[in-house]
C-alpha cells in the first residue's frame, strides 16, 4: 500500500522507509525496500526503489530513477528525462557534486560529454588539483556506461 508522505505529498509505500525531515515531491514516489534519510529530496517524476538509499541533502528529480543498490547522499544530485543509476553497489557520496544527464556528467564546477571524461579524467583532476577524484575514475566510467545501457540500451 501506498501512502502520501506528510512533506511534499508523495507516494510512499509503507515497506520504504523514508525520514520526515525528507521531501518527496506530489508526483514522486519511493517504494521497495527503498531509503530515504535526512534532508534528501525526491521530486519530478522521480522513482527510488529496491534496496536503494538516498540521504543527506541529495537530490533525485527529473524522470531519475534510483534503484537496486545505489547509494546517493551528501549533496549528490540525480537527474535527467531519462536517467537510471541501477548498478550492483554505486556511491555517489560526499562532494563535490554528481551529476548525469543524457549527454553530459558533472562533477564538482566540471561539465563534459561521456567522450570527454573518458579522456581526460585524469588531466582534468591534475588540472584542478583533485588530484583525489583520480581514485573516483572507475566510478566515473561506471556512471557512464550504466547510464548508456539504461537510457540507450548499450555502450557507446
Amino acid at each position: 500500500m501506498y501512502a502520501p508522505h506528510p512533506n511534499g505529498g508523495g507516494l510512499v509505500e509503507d515497506t520504504a522507509h523514508v525520514d520526515a525531515t525528507a521531501y518527496v515531491g506530489p508526483n514522486a514516489h519511493v517504494r521497495g525496500s527503498a531509503q530515504v534519510y535526512g534532508r534528501a529530496q525526491v521530486c519530478g517524476n522521480a522513482r527510488v526503489y529496491g534496496d536503494s538509499f538516498v540521504g543527506g541533502d541529495a537530490h533525485v528529480f527529473g524522470n531519475a530513477r534510483v534503484c537496486g543498490n545505489a547509494h546517493v547522499s551528501w549533496n549528490a544530485t540525480v537527474f535527467s528525462g531519462a536517467v537510471s543509476v541501477t548498478p550492483t553497489r554505486l556511491s555517489l557520496i560526499g562532494s563535490p557534486d554528481v551529476q548525469i544527464t543524457d549527454e553530459y556528467l558533472t562533477i564538482g564546477c566540471q561539465t563534459h560529454t561521456f567522450a570527454h571524461w573518458r579522456k581526460y579524467a585524469s588531466e582534468i583532476a591534475e588540472k584542478h588539483g583533485a588530484r583525489h577524484l583520480l581514485k573516483y575514475r572507475d566510478l566515473i566510467e561506471r556512471l557512464i556506461t550504466e547510464h548508456l545501457v539504461a537510457v540507450k540500451g548499450r555502450v557507446v
